[in-house]
């Protein structure tokens, strides 16, 4: 037995190395009644909105059953709506590793990665949860705001076009496809949406508001007050509305109405700079000074790293003869936001008041550089340098432009103190813009959107005097009677017709800058008639009938105005546009080029 001994105690060893290991196999062996008990208590706590228990219980199940792949989709779900988004990264990720076919996981884990900033993986993930039959409007309304974030605008709108296809009576979905629509600059088929939204959801406050908005980018201010008054009579505490509607009286130049309205949002929302900002201009044109400095230092204060706000306050200063200070404000603009053409542009302009001509051409030149589309600085810039060139003793001019009081022949002060709001920076084909309307505000200062996430109303250009008051717009005067003494002279009576056509010229740019493309028009076709050799007032006329979406007579217009000036840069910019509308690409090119190459 001597032999045996060893034997012996090595397969005793053997047998319990075998039943340790048995052990720690059965130990580790799943055990899903345990895990499926706790996963359902997890579940009704979940529902009870008790999530810390509910995902201690989900947590109690994976311990139990490690391969469960729907409660590490459940804890998930808890942990990202608890702000673990880590953790709940993690347990996406595990649930689609156990079940890759699970498509709520994909889901999921796409609103995550959109939550955190990750638009084009959780597009991604919202793939491959419709590849996997999971069709919701949930997953078609976030793709949206996914390609929003991208800027996508229009593929954003496909996406909300697939959700209200499968319900097509939900007014938020039109709304929201309305907005997807305005940024996309898309804001006829915006208004439909928006007006669908109120048709199924008649106290829809919002999508009244967002309408309102849409009409003031297409300038139709009137249809914007009425809606904006609609949305106010809804909610009268959205400080938003009272801002929108007070900017549009403001843009039809109801400056007292505009004045109430926007006190009435900065009494709601003290702390929004835009509103002060453009009830300082209102107070502007209501030569109410003092006012509108109050109102800019505001915003100033209330946001000092505001580069728009500096050009407004220097603009106040300018119009008070605090000259010192207004450079001073827009010299720091330039140091907030170098890139900003339009405070080059302000302070250029300011230069450029002040005598100091080869720093106004200077700024004016870095301005164009920025934004070779504002077409005001570049009429600044030209006076500029025809200032300097008869301080030193020369004649020169590089403007062909046939001189006219509505373009290069204003009044300095009147042209650099003309705008209140910097223009949107545009490719040159991507929108019209009006002819020889100011592009920025040198002197009365900015007025930034007021509805940060949304664009601004359409622009709409104020002439301003140097001291702050609005010029006057001579009414056109027809040819006068013959004297008692006998008929005009031919040449006598050609000069009063081109007199009369001129104050025709200036009373349909106010129509054109209000939006009122008809009137503008009427009174345009009279300009030319009498005066054919009107090279601004083809190109404006061409630019209404743009507006207008007749096409043709715009071409023909547009032609006529580069015809009498070969080097007219605003024309070529409008025919460049005109041209994209109408499908010619290349033609479009082809005059943005000259258009840029003629403004330097």
């Amino acid at each position: 037995m001597a032999v045996g001994e060893p034997l012996k105690t090595v397969s005793l060893w053997a047998l319990g190395a075998a039943l340790t290991l048995l052990s720690a196999q059965t130990a580790a062996q799943p055990d899903f009644r345990k895990a499926e008990s706790a996963f359902t208590q997890a579940r009704r706590l979940e529902q009870a909105n008790q999530l810390a228990e509910a995902l201690q219980r989900y947590s109690e199940a994976i311990r139990h059953a490690p391969d469960f792949g729907a409660a590490y989709r459940h804890r998930g779900r808890i942990r990202a709506q608890l702000g673990q988004t880590a953790e709940a990264l993690a347990d996406f990720n595990a649930a689609i590793r156990l079940q890759p076919d699970d498509a709520e996981a994909y889901h999921l884990r796409a609103d995550l990665l959109l939550r955190t900033n990750e638009p084009e993986k959780a597009l991604k993930d919202y793939e491959q949860a419709l590849s996997l039959k999971r069709e919701r409007i949930e997953i078609y309304t976030s793709r949206a705001a996914a390609y929003s974030m991208l800027r996508q605008h229009r593929r954003a709108a496909e996406e909300y076009s697939r959700a209200i296809k499968l319900r097509l009576d939900r007014a938020d979905l039109y709304q929201e496809r309305g907005l997807a629509l305005q940024k996309a600059q898309a804001y006829q088929e915006a208004i439909e949406d928006f007006t669908r939204a109120i048709e199924y959801k008649p106290g829809y406050a919002e999508a009244f508001l967002e309408r309102g908005y849409t009409y003031g980018q297409l300038g139709e201010f009137t249809k914007a007050i009425q809606d904006f008054t609609k949305a106010i009579e809804l909610d009268a505490k959205v400080a938003r509305a009272w801002g929108l509607r007070g900017e549009a009286y403001r843009r039809i130049q109801d400056y007292e109405k505009a004045v109430a309205d926007l006190s009435k949002a900065i009494e709601l929302d003290p702390q929004n700079p835009d509103v002060y900002l453009a009830r300082g201009s209102a107070y502007v044109q209501l030569r109410e000074l003092e006012k509108a400095l109050a109102d800019r230092e505001k915003a100033v204060q209330l946001k000092p790293d505001y580069a728009e706000a500096y050009i407004a306050r220097g603009g106040s200063y300018h119009l008070l003869g605090i000259h010192e200070k207004g450079l001073a404000d827009r010299t720091e603009a330039i140091r907030l936001k170098p890139g900003l053409p339009e405070a080059w542009h302000a302070r250029g302009s300011a230069y450029f008041l002040l005598g100091q001509y080869e720093k106004a051409v200077e700024d004016l030149k870095e301005a164009i550089r920025l934004n070779p589309n504002l077409v005001e600085a570049a009429e600044v810039l030209q006076q500029a340098q025809e200032a300097l060139a008869r301080a030193q003793g020369t004649v020169a001019s590089a403007q062909t432009t046939p001189a006219s009081p509505a373009e290069s022949a204003a009044p300095a002060a009147e042209k650099a103190a003309s705008a209140n709001q910097p223009a949107v920076a545009t490719s040159a084909t991507a929108a019209p813009a009006a002819p020889g309307s100011p592009a920025a505000s040198p002197l009365s200062g900015s007025n930034p959107s007021l509805a940060g996430e949304s664009p601004q109303l359409a622009p709409k250009g104020s002439s301003l005097q140097a001291d702050g008051s609005t010029p006057s717009s001579p009414a056109p005067t027809a040819p006068p009677p013959p004297s008692a003494a006998g008929p005009l002279s031919p040449a006598v009576s050609a000069e009063r017709m081109k007199s009369a056509a001129e104050g025709l010229h200036r009373q349909a740019r106010k129509f054109l800058e209000s939006g009122d493309y008809g009137k503008a028009v009427e009174l345009l076709t009279q300009v030319v008639t009498v005066n054919p050799e009107h090279a601004l007032a083809w190109n404006a006329l061409g630019f209404s009938k743009m507006k207008q979406k007749d096409y043709e007579g715009a071409r023909a217009a547009l032609d006529t105005a580069i015809r009498l000036n070969p080097t007219y840069s605003n024309a070529y910019r409008n025919r460049a546009a005109l041209r994209k509308l109408m499908g010619d690409a290349e033609g479009a090119a082809s005059d943005a080029a000259k258009a840029a190459q003629f403004l330097k």
